[in-house]
């Protein structure tokens, strides 16, 4: 149980640090957009996500998931 508890640990960890760390674009969004809208691959197969990406890491794919809607929205254009 205390392996569990200490891996639950590093785990929330590693999240936070992630969050912290990377940023995203305006591209970036843009780049997992196409790939979402596209209809290529289920979006939680990260790999296959990075592969047909122009340049996305997986903490980014994981960042921008985490966020999406709020990205969405800072990263559309407002229909006027």
């Amino acid at each position: 149980m205390r392996l569990f508890r200490n891996s639950m640990r590093l785990w929330r960890a590693f999240q936070n640090l992630i969050k912290m760390s990377v940023k995203i674009t305006k591209e970036d969004f843009e780049d997992y957009e196409s790939i979402r809208q596209s209809g290529l691959t289920n979006m939680f197969d990260i790999n296959k996500v990075v592969a047909l990406s122009k340049g996305l890491i997986a903490e980014k794919c994981f960042k921008i998931m985490e966020n999406y809607f709020e990205l969405k929205e800072k990263f559309t254009e407002k229909e006027k």
